[in-house]
């Protein structure tokens, strides 16, 4: 009788025994899990971060560049001067240049090849008001009059007008494509999230599972300790 006892314990001791080992292996397969989608999760929030902030950069720069170029800037002022001759034009489409080149040595580490090629057509094109309105100065001082001058001033700004309209096309399209992604990879993150959740459910009612089965084998030891 005490042999059969003796024989029982070892069997309940073994299943105690593996039923620790598997809530343990549960356990450590949990935390690894978690872990592994925390860094997902980090990993996908910072994707996002970069992203906006990458569209959010490009399209500060290229708005103050259209504004640098544009109305009340470098064009705006090189026509004020060919028709005022004062110098306070001559000297912001200088200043305004310096910032404009300022400007696109920032945003061309954010563009692709083909938005390179389209902003350097618009570069030239600024850039030849810069060494026009030297020339204008030049013909101011010798007496050119306002209509000699701008006979001798010739600067086709179709190229640049195409060019900012592409970039405008390029940039929003690109932002569009952006917000896309960023919502794709939000609905990935919730998905995770609740895959996590449903994950952490099962390991939950696996681990009360085991449990409840330790201590009925617990009982069984007790009582047959007591036979």
């Amino acid at each position: 009788m005490s042999t059969i006892s003796s024989k029982n314990n070892y069997t309940l001791m073994f299943f105690l025994v593996i039923g620790i080992i598997l809530i343990a292996i549960l356990l450590i397969n949990t935390l690894n899990l978690v872990n592994i989608n925390s860094l997902h999760i980090s990993e996908t929030i910072k994707v996002v971060k970069n992203d906006q902030q990458h569209n959010d950069e490009r399209l500060k720069l290229f708005l103050t560049l259209n504004q640098v170029s544009g109305y009340n800037g470098i064009i705006h002022n090189f026509k004020n001067y060919i028709l005022r001759k004062d110098d306070k034009y001559y000297q912001q489409v200088l200043i305004q240049h310096s910032e404009f080149s300022q400007y696109i040595k920032k945003l061309k580490q954010f563009l692709t090849k083909q938005e390179l090629q389209v902003l350097t057509e618009f570069k030239q094109t600024i850039d030849a008001y810069k060494e026009n309105i030297i020339l204008a100065k030049t013909l101011a001082k010798r007496g050119g009059t306002t209509e000699e001058i701008d006979k001798r001033i010739k600067i086709d700004d179709t190229k640049a007008g195409k060019a900012i309209n592409q970039l405008k096309l390029m940039f929003f399209s690109d932002m569009e494509k952006g917000h896309s992604l960023t919502e794709k990879k939000f609905l990935e993150f919730n998905n995770l999230l609740y895959s996590m959740k449903d994950l952490k459910f099962l390991i939950y009612i696996l681990c009360a599972v085991v449990v409840l089965i330790i201590l009925y084998l617990l009982y069984l030891f007790k009582k047959s300790e007591e036979h």
